[in-house]
């Protein structure tokens, strides 16, 4: 934890600081423009600058925080629920919203679709999940095969000892 302290965040500092401060001085008033040398080299030096910034908060414990990550415990389990819940809701949609309009739906989607899956969760259990009925349904197809293996082999056996 000490190397990350003091061996990554202080060269990020420095380098972001650097290449911040290089990015205005070249070209002065270039570093303003969008797509030129000296503003790619100004925003790569403050996106240095914030990401050490945001690890000295946490390694540092500026604030003092109570890490939970019980939320993004839904969406990494339901994942492949709420991909092709997305894929549904597409269709919904076509050619009806702007930009403007797609954030607000989006972030309407986004916590109807939160708190509906906490709630199949907290009622249903796995049994909500793609992710669990694919896996189930892998498991008795495995089973099938399996069966129908033995019971083959069984009958060459039989087979077998009907000859002799």
């Amino acid at each position: 934890m000490d190397a990350l302290k003091y061996k990554f965040i202080l060269p990020l500092l420095i380098i972001g600081g650097t290449l911040t401060i290089l990015g205005v001085i070249l070209f002065f008033p270039e570093y303003l423009l969008h797509m030129t040398i000296s503003s790619t080299i100004y925003c790569l030096g403050v996106i240095l600058i914030l990401t050490s910034t945001l690890l000295i908060i946490e390694e540092f414990e500026v604030f003092k925080t109570k890490k939970s990550y019980r939320f993004l415990y839904y969406y990494s389990y339901y994942s492949l629920t709420i991909y092709l819940t997305h894929n549904a809701l597409f269709f919904l949609f076509v050619g009806q919203l702007n930009i403007f309009s797609i954030w607000i739906i989006l972030t309407v989607v986004m916590v109807l679709l939160s708190l509906l899956i906490r709630y199949a969760h907290n009622k249903y259990g796995i049994k909500v999940s793609v992710k669990v009925q694919l896996s189930r349904l892998a498991r008795g197809i495995s089973n099938k095969i399996e069966m129908k293996h033995k019971n083959k082999q069984k009958m060459l056996e039989h087979e077998r000892l009907i000859k002799f």
